[in-house]
């Protein structure tokens, strides 16, 4: 009997993209939360989570075929595409699906979205418990005061965190994960991209690569704020762009001023490290926050529906026939009950 050896140490940043600040000796300075001075690592050793992309199959059995799909279908087509921008090639130059997919997959494969996956699923899990003790209670929610059901909401809670299984939590996370890759990679194939450079190394990035305005511990509007365009730091010098709408005028180099909101932005939405090439200083006046991004509380407004019911739901359909096949390799389905 053959045993299948699972991938158990997995890179939330791909080896390929990190080699962007990696020197002769394929080591990245790695700066953790917490601390002041960064310390050396291999490019292979950095970035590393244990068993983060893997869940229980159908069969209670555990699977990678996560990290399988990601290797295959995202990490090892950009590596030769990532390779020549850094050469000097164009956007023209490369196949764009793969800087698409990469931005797309980089924006929500990360341990900051999965954090932020989670405290949603409390608090929806919680209301949407309540909700249901209601209606097959037969009571009225709006007849209580904002106490009670503050009291009721927070035994909601204790309940939904009491039932909930990690195996089935990983993975709704994971296909939340794919749909959301597939949303994002789809809208934002027609938007203008470009890339910006800078004449010296002004650029870190971190274990959350993606940039967008209003960024995170600020405001919470969406994983692509309305308006905003996204940001990527290839290299110490290379930025790559993309905007909803092309700007008036056609931009190619890389201002002090972004490059600084960068790596600002990546140093408060990091996970746990931020990244840098060993032998180059670090920008001046960079400072990561010793705890790590959260989203704000939830305002939550009581009131009676008079549209029609959210449940069943039906998810959109997907665009990449990959995507959907590995939906249903994670037990996906098209409709909410």
């Amino acid at each position: 009997m053959t045993t299948v050896k699972l991938k158990k140490h997995q890179h939330v940043v791909p080896r390929s993209y990190l080699r962007g600040w990696a020197d002769s000796d394929d080591h990245v300075a790695v700066l953790d939360r917490g601390s002041s001075v960064p310390h050396r690592f291999s490019v292979s050793n950095s970035a590393v989570r244990k068993r983060f992309y893997n869940f229980a199959d159908a069969n209670g059995a555990e699977s990678d075929v996560v990290e399988d799909w990601l290797d295959e279908h995202i990490e090892s087509p950009v590596g030769a595409t990532l390779k020549a921008l850094r050469a000097g090639a164009s956007l023209d130059d490369v196949d764009r699906a793969t800087v698409t997919n990469f931005m797309a997959a980089q924006m929500v494969r990360t341990p900051t979205m999965f954090a932020f996956m989670a405290h949603i699923d409390v608090h929806l899990g919680a209301m949407f418990t309540l909700m249901e003790a209601a209606k097959r209670g037969g009571f009225d929610l709006l007849t209580l005061s904002d106490a009670d059901r503050d009291r009721y909401l927070s035994i909601a809670r204790d309940a939904w965190a009491a039932q909930l299984d990690e195996r089935d939590t990983r993975a709704s996370k994971l296909r939340t994960m794919v749909r959301k890759l597939d949303e994002v990679a789809t809208q934002v194939t027609s938007w203008h991209w470009s890339i910006l450079t800078s004449p010296v190394p002004v650029l870190i990035s971190g274990d959350s690569p993606v940039a967008t305005l209003k960024p995170t511990g600020y405001h919470w509007t969406g994983l692509i704020p309305e308006g905003s365009s996204l940001w990527m730091p290839l290299s110490p010098t290379l930025l790559l762009a993309a905007d909803p709408v092309k700007p008036l005028r056609q931009q190619t180099v890389l201002t002090n001023e972004l490059a600084s909101f960068v790596n600002s932005t990546l140093a408060r939405q990091a996970d746990r490290a931020l990244f840098n090439a060993p032998d180059l200083y670090w920008p001046t006046g960079l400072t990561m926050p010793t705890q790590k991004p959260t989203l704000p509380e939830p305002t939550v407004t009581w009131g009676k529906s008079t549209g029609l019911p959210t449940f069943p739901a039906t998810y959109p359909p997907v665009t990449s026939t990959a995507i959907e096949a590995l939906l249903k390799e994670l037990g996906g389905v098209d409709t909410v009950e």
